[in-house]
Order: C-alpha cells, then structure tokens, then sequence
C-alpha cells in the first residue's frame, strides 16, 4: 500500500518504518515499509481475513507513530486451478498421476480430486502451490476428472477446467499348455490358460478351440489361471488355442496354437499287431485243408479202374474196383489163385514195373504184398466167378484237420511287447466235406463245404485271436493221361474274428477267395506206388474296419497269401485181411510261401514287429496209413511237420472218411 503524509522522513522515525495493523503495538506488523519521501511511503501488507483493519504508521522500532489510523480493507484474491494427467490415454490399472496448480496469493488449503462428481480419495494439501494424487483404480473408458481447490483466509476457491481422462482396457497375453502331448486317443489331457496383464489380474472365462471348434469354456481363477480336461480328441493332429473373452477392464487375447498330437492307444496298435500277425495263419492253414481235401476228393473220384492203391494229396486211394492186371472191366478175371505166381499189378519184376514175367526170368514168382492184394478180388482159394463191377459214378467224403502251431518268436520289450515272451501260438481245426461226380472217365467236377474254428495267442502282446467261419467252394478234375491228372479248385469263406490285445478289444468280419491247382503224377515200381505233384493255392482276404473298445478305428484290411509246394509221396500197400488193406505212406515237399498285406507297413511303423509267420521257403513231412474196405469205403490218419528249416513249426493232423455210391 502507499501511505501520504507530511514528515514522514523526520529523523525522530530513524530511517525507516513500520505498519502496526489492528492497534498500536498490536505485534501485527507489515513484512516491509520504505520511506520514498517527506510525504510518501509504501508497504506491504501482510495477509490478512477479508474486512477493514485500522493500519498505524510508525517508526522502524514502532516507538513513534501517528496516532491518526489509515483504513485498510482486505479483499480475499481469486485464485485459478490448472489440472494435468501424467497419461492420457492410460490402459486399465495403469498408474496415472493427476497434479494441480492453484495461482493467486500465496494459496494454501486443500485440493479435493473427482471423477465426474465422485471423489478420488481424500483432498490433497497444497505444497508450493501445487497438488498431486495418483490412482490405478480408472475403469476402462472416458472419465472427467476436475481438481477443486477449497481456497484460503487469501485466497477465493477454484476449480479446473474437466480433464477428460481416457483409460482403454488392459492389454493381456494368453498362453496355453497341455498336460499331456502327445497323447492317446479316449486319454484325458488337461489344457491349462494363463491371462495375464500390466493392468491387473484378468477375469473373466476362457474358451478352448481345436482349429474352429469349441471345446469347451472355464472360469478364471485365482492368478488369472483356467483349465479344461478332455479326452474326446480323436486320432491325429489338433490345433488348440485358449480365447479369453476380456471384461470391463481388460482386453480380450487369443493364445498361440497348441499342436495336440493324438496317437493310437498302444493296446489298439497292439490289437492290430495280433491281427496282422495271426490272421494270415488262419488263411494258410485253412488253404492248406482246403486244397489237400480237394486233391484227396479228386484223386478217389477216378479210383475205379486202374491201378488198386495209389497216393493222394491226403494219404493213399484204394481201387477195389481196379482190374488186377489193369485189364478192361469186362474182360474175365484171372482164375489163378491169388496167392500163387499169378503176376498181378504189384508183380516185383526187375524191370521196376508191373509187367508179365518173360521166361526164364528169375523173379517172375509174385512176392507176398502182390498175393496179398490179388486175394481180395477172391472168396476162397478156388477158381472165383467172373466179376462185375458196378460203376459209381458219386463219392461222399469228410475230412477232419487240426493244425498246431508251435511257439513262433519273441518279443524284445520295443513298443510295449514283453520280452522273452511267444509271439504267437495256438491251433485251429478245419472240418471239410463234399460231393463228387464224375462226368466222364477222365472228367470229374464236385462241391464242398466246411467249418472252421482258431484259436492263437501272443504272450508278447498280451493278445489273442479267435473265431470262426465257413466256407463254400467247388473243384474239377481232369485225367490227361492214364498217369498224369490236373485239378483245378475254387472256395469262398467268411470269417469271424474276435481280438483283444491289453486292455484293447474289438469284433470284426471278413471274406476269403482261395484258388488252387495242381499237376499230379502216379506210377508203380518196386511194390510202391509214387506220386511226384506240383501244386499252388492263394488266397485273398479282406477284413472290414471296426472302432475297437479303447474308441480307435481300425481300418479295413487287406492282404494276400499262399503256398508253392513240390515233392514226392510214396505208399506201401498191405492186405490186412480179405476185406481191409492197410497203405501206409510218407512225403516229403518243398514249399514257399508267399505274403502280401497293406497292413505290415503300419504295423512296422508302430515299432510292434510285423514279421510274417509262414513266409519264404521251408520243407515238411508227411506220413500216416490208409485203411480201405471192400465195400469201398475209405479211413486215412495222418499227421504233418511243416516249417522245416523255415522260420516256424507247424503240426498238423488229419482224418478223412469217404465212400462210393
């Protein structure tokens, strides 16, 4: 303020001055008071509450002063308040710091922050003029924030202008993983999402995909976390993603791509190992019945007429229609007594075959097989009526045949096998009967039927194959020679399996072709009857897919396999008695399977062994006796070793009934 007056540097005041504000001496002074003149000085006032105060002049020590007050009327100063975000935009639980400043005289007091007409916490004191209050609360979106400044005894309230404040939502990441991978088809695998965020701990839920699919939603938990267990994934590779949906505060997020890889069960890879392995068993052994039924069928269709007992794919035929000496049917039979010299068939000659002795030679008497044989034309020692022999034309035959297969491989612990443990046993019996007609005396066809039933098991794989089936087929047969035959054979089956392997198990179905044919020889030497034969079968199978119990499809399969056989049989014929002559016989062949199956290369890829059971070359024997009667009906027992030098060992045993009619 300016103060007018006379004297008012009269050295009683020493040089200076003071204003006494209120009264004299009232201790309320002015922080300066300069004299510019005898009649001017100014000073400033001290702040004060609005209102007139009576203001002294008076000397520097306040000793001396006019007596004569001044009016002074305090008005309170307007005071103007200026808001700031420290960031703006700001993401959801981000800290924004706002700070205030109030300009007017000297403001002191309080701050009071809103949002809109909510208050951010508690009003802030004012230091230097300025005030600041920091918050991570924003909620997503647009905010009006307004800093109030409550004013002083100096200094008029004020408020700022709105700031609008601009909060976008969280930003988050989304990482997924899997308890599992890979994993097996029906195994459960938990998916596990983790949302996270600068801006705070997400909630919310969380959606898992396989590629566009839903799988399924969970809710966030405690630290953002979710988790989904399934276990409906099916065979192959799965592109799983975690999609957090977001929420008021935080923005949404998808996960990178989890690849899931789904594999086979390895009971199922197992189950289908035990099916590769045995099924062609089944197909070869049944093959091997078949054909060697149809070759015995054959062979005893042409038995009337020729020589009395010859070898047949199955053991030995006996003709008791046959001329002795291979002369027609309607020619008189010898009178001879057949225990005599009387040179029948089976006559030891020295020439190797059965021939008219010439004279003089030492070995024309007959030996005692070939008297023997004769005997069975005849009643008694006397001279025999002429024989009739009556034509039969249809053969009604049976055979019954049971393989064994012996202990084939190990397993070697690789994929789930046990090792030291069989890879494969077990047995099987084909049950096979049939008609035969012969058309003509070098022509012949016939139709068959048969039954059959296995059983094999794989203690590697903890499996087994069972089931059954029938078959269907029809053959022919035609002489070439008197010596030298061809037959021909064409079979239909269906099979029915039934396999587990572990925990795994499944039902399926099938269907086989089987073709066959073969060249066969028969000659007569020495008192035996040889039969060299070259021979063929191959078989064709299809199996149907079916979803086994562990939820795995097994697809369909199919595969192919057979055997080449070539070798020599021969039989030494025994008259038992005037009614039965005995024929025992042995064989021995070279075979070579031969396999192809589409199912070997997944198998192999699974790391379960896909060898082939019966596969490449080997050898077998073969012996056993043939009983024949008078009245033409048949018995033959035998028995087989297969897989000699080969990579298995297969038994077999057989029996086989027929008769003429």
């Amino acid at each position: 303020m300016t103060i007018t007056g006379n004297s008012l540097n009269n050295p009683q005041w020493g040089g200076g001055c003071q204003l006494d504000i209120g009264s004299l001496f009232s201790g309320i002074v002015s922080p300066s008071c300069t004299v510019n003149s005898p009649s001017q000085a100014t000073a400033t006032m001290p702040g004060g509450p609005s209102g007139t105060v009576s203001v002294f002049f008076c000397s520097a020590g306040s000793t001396v002063c006019y007596t004569q007050p001044v009016s002074f009327t305090y008005v309170q100063a307007s005071t103007t308040t200026s808001l700031t975000s420290s960031l703006n935009p700001s993401t959801s639980g981000q800290s924004v710091t706002f700070t205030a400043t109030v300009t007017g005289s000297s403001p002191t007091g309080t701050v009071q922050f809103k949002d809109g007409v909510s208050n951010l916490g508690s009003a802030v004191p004012l230091a230097g003029g300025t005030a600041s209050f920091t918050t991570s609360s924003l909620t997503s979106g647009g905010h009006s924030i307004t800093a109030v400044y409550s004013g002083d005894s100096n200094n008029t309230t004020s408020t700022s202008a709105p700031l609008a404040q601009t909060v976008n939502q969280a930003a988050t990441t989304t990482s997924l993983t899997s308890s599992l991978n890979p994993s097996q088809v029906g195994q459960a695998v938990t998916f596990t999402a983790t949302v996270t965020s600068g801006g705070g701990t997400p909630t919310g839920t969380v959606t898992f995909k396989d590629g566009a699919t839903a799988l399924g939603s969970a809710t966030l938990a405690g630290g953002g976390v979710a988790a989904l267990t399934i276990s409906s994934l099916t065979l192959g590779s799965h592109s799983i993603t975690a999609v957090y949906g977001g929420g008021a505060s935080f923005a949404a997020s998808t996960s990178p791509a989890v690849i899931q890889a789904v594999s086979t069960p390895a009971d199922s890879l197992k189950l289908r190992a035990m099916q590769a392995l045995a099924a062609p068993v089944v197909a070869q052994n049944s093959g091997a019945a078949i054909s060697g039924a149809i070759d015995a069928a054959i062979s005893e269709g042409f038995s009337d007429g020729g020589a009395l007992v010859t070898p047949s794919g199955n053991g030995v035929r006996f003709n008791f229609a046959a001329n002795p000496d291979g002369t027609p049917a309607d020619t008189a039979p010898r009178s001879t007594h057949p225990f005599t010299s009387a040179n029948g068939s089976f006559a030891s000659t020295g020439h190797g075959f059965a021939t008219q002795p010439s004279p003089g030679d030492n070995n024309a008497s007959t030996s005692r097989v070939d008297d023997a044989f004769g005997a069975l034309a005849y009643a008694s020692p006397t001279k025999a009526p002429p024989r009739y022999v009556e034509q039969r034309d249809w053969l009604g035959w049976a055979e019954v045949r049971g393989a064994v297969l012996d202990r084939w491989g190990t397993g070697t612990g690789v994929a789930g096998t046990v090792p030291g443990a069989s890879m494969l046993y077990g047995s099987q019996v084909n049950l096979i009967a049939g008609l035969t007609r012969r058309l003509t005396p070098n022509f012949l066809l016939g139709v068959l039927g048969g039954y059959e039933t296995f059983d094999y098991r794989s203690d590697a794989l903890q499996g087994r194959l069972k089931g059954d089936g029938w078959t269907v087929g029809s053959y022919l047969g035609w002489k070439i020679t008197q010596t030298i035959r061809f037959d021909a054979a064409l079979a239909y089956s269906g099979i029915g399996y039934d396999g587990t392997a572990g925990t795994a198990s499944g039902n399926f179905s099938g269907d086989r072709w089987m073709v066959s044919n073969g060249l066969t020889g028969t000659y007569q030497g020495y008192g035996l009857q040889i039969e060299p034969s070259a021979r063929i079968y191959a078989l064709w199978e299809r199996e149907n897919a079916y979803t086994d119990s562990l939820g795995t499809l097994q697809t369909e399969r199919d595969f192919s396999t057979g055997r080449a056989s070539a070798g020599i049989k021969a039989a030494y014929p025994i008259a038992a008695s005037s009614t039965v002559a005995l024929a025992p016989y042995l064989g021995l062949y070279g075979d070579y399977y031969f396999n192809s199956d589409n199912a070997t290369a997944a198998v192999a890829a699974s790391g379960l062994p896909g060898a082939v059971v019966l596969d490449g070359f080997s050898a077998r024997a073969i012996g056993g006796v043939t009983a024949k009667f008078a009245n033409g009906g048949q018995i033959a027992l035998g028995t087989e070793f297969g897989g000699i030098g080969g990579n298995a060992s297969i038994w077999i045993y057989r029996a086989r009934a027929s008769v003429p009619f």
